[in-house]
């Protein structure tokens, strides 16, 4: 933090990092066994990938939107967007920015979805 108590662009970006990242470790560690979590790693077996990237899915919602997405919703979701590349388009912008470690444009991505849904 700065001299003034505010804090900078950058300083933002890394603690939205830190909570991306967070979030997504709470995720993984839901299906990871507990004998690989005591070794301290996070790695899901191969045959539970597809629920690991539910979970992370999920708990970075949890921790971004007001929303409480279930990992069912989140899986539902995933099947709706296989089948409607218009969705897919949003969900890779919010895969984006997510990589770019920025919350507010990932929810300004969910926002313009929901504002697309709304409107069906």
């Amino acid at each position: 933090i700065n001299a003034n108590n505010m804090m900078t662009e950058q300083q933002k970006r890394k603690l939205d990092m830190l909570a991306v990242l967070y979030s997504g470790a709470e995720g993984l560690a839901t299906v990871v066994d507990k004998k690989t979590l005591a070794n301290h790693r996070l790695y899901p077996p191969v045959d539970r990938l597809e629920e690991a990237i539910t979970a992370v899915a999920c708990s970075i919602l949890k921790k971004i939107t007001k929303a409480k997405p279930t990992p069912e919703d989140i899986a539902k979701f995933r099947w709706a967007d296989q089948q409607n590349p218009a969705k897919q388009q949003y969900d890779q912008n919010i895969i984006d920015n997510a990589a770019d470690f920025s919350l507010e444009k990932i929810r300004k991505e969910l926002n313009a979805y929901k504002a697309l849904e709304a409107k069906r």
